[in-house]
């Protein structure tokens, strides 16, 4: 039976890594915003503040993957004291499918390229567009695995100051009360 349990806990450990992938890419998408195109008589433009806007997406895909890998890490490491190291090595693991699932539920999330064509089409003159909803560098993708090592690096931390007695021995102690100092 141990073996059972131990598999019900990975498969539990991978169950949560695929709902938060998918908590991400929702707030991913609802959070960042595309840049836009505006329409100035038959052709469509994006101006510089728009255009600096198209990264933003980028951003909050890390923002948002950094922050919960990193909650993901503190409380893996809290609760889980045994094997530390495959610990790390699967949350990484882990962390890098829940971004992969992240990035895969805003582009589903996201309006399609025939959607958005059909928005230029309908549009009239100083109407917008939203740009396409992109991971425009999946580079972004590796603020997954290094936001859950930021969280599991502070949580072996954590543990080792709570598990950690800072009070001298009692030997120490009594050496103290006989006079006698003790380094």
């Amino acid at each position: 039976m141990p073996r059972l349990a131990g598999v019900r806990r990975w498969l539990g450990v991978a169950v949560s890594w695929v709902l938060l992938g998918i908590i991400g890419g929702g707030a991913w998408h609802v959070i960042a915003h595309p840049a836009r195109f505006t329409k100035f008589g038959d052709q469509w433009f994006m101006g510089q503040l728009a255009l600096g806007d198209r990264f933003g997406v980028d951003g909050w895909f890390a923002v948002i993957g950094a922050g919960i890998s990193a909650l993901a890490g503190l409380a893996w490491l809290m609760r889980t004291r045994l094997h530390p190291v495959g610990v790390v090595v699967a949350g990484v693991v882990g962390s890098v499918v829940a971004g992969a699932i992240a990035w895969g539920t805003g582009l589903l999330m996201a309006p399609s390229a025939a959607q958005l064509a059909e928005l230029t089409k309908a549009g009239v003159g100083g109407s917008t567009v939203p740009d396409r909803f992109v991971l425009f560098w999946p580079g972004f993708l590796m603020a997954w695995p290094t936001g859950f090592l930021m969280g599991a690096v502070t949580g072996l931390l954590l543990l080792d100051a709570v598990t950690t007695n800072y009070r001298r021995p009692p030997s120490a102690t009594a050496e103290v009360n006989r006079g006698r100092s003790v380094p």
